[in-house]
């Protein structure tokens, strides 16, 4: 049996750990709900116009495309908002920085668990030509996810708050 099964038209699931089966992505039809990305920044901008032609390329048969979409990622090497702030934060001396509010539900999900997502999609002809949602563990907030990350360093990071409007002045977000 492979290690992916389809059980709709809107969901695959993998085998997980201990025998247990783990959704691995969730269909987001975006032709049907007339879906249409109204970026924020630049690099939802940029996000958008790539996914345009990504899209464009698969529908014109030049090849076989699947975009896979996740929230914030973590894990060894990953340059994001946590790896490049609070995990070398975690590991160094230098203080994180964090845009917004520290109470607003985030989903981090580490990289592995992306990838694994990623190659179960690709191994699926049945989700070439749609965008899909890698799903993530239940949300937790900034101030949780950091509380985690102190207890596994053994230190407190040193974390100063941006306000959301000078993190999209530095980029940051």
């Amino acid at each position: 049996m492979a290690p992916a099964q389809r059980w709709s038209a809107s969901s695959f699931v993998g085998d997980g750990q201990h025998g247990r089966s783990i959704a691995v992505a969730a269909y987001l039809p975006l032709n049907a709900l007339r879906w249409r990305p109204r970026p924020v920044s630049n690099k939802g901008l940029l996000r958008a116009w790539l996914a345009e032609r990504i899209m464009a390329s698969h529908h014109r048969g030049d090849v076989p495309t699947v975009i896979a979409r996740a929230p914030e990622l973590y894990g060894p090497r990953v340059e994001s908002l946590l790896g490049r702030n609070l995990f070398a934060s975690a590991v160094g001396r230098s203080p994180a920085l964090w845009p917004g509010d520290m109470d607003q539900p985030l989903g981090p999900l580490f990289i592995d668990d992306f990838a694994y997502g990623l190659a179960e999609l690709g191994s699926q002809e049945a989700a070439y030509g749609a965008v899909w949602h890698i799903p993530t563990p239940p949300p937790i907030t900034a101030r949780q996810f950091v509380a985690m990350i102190n207890a596994k360093a053994e230190r407190q990071i040193k974390l100063h708050q941006v306000s959301t409007g000078a993190a999209r002045a530095l980029g940051l977000v």
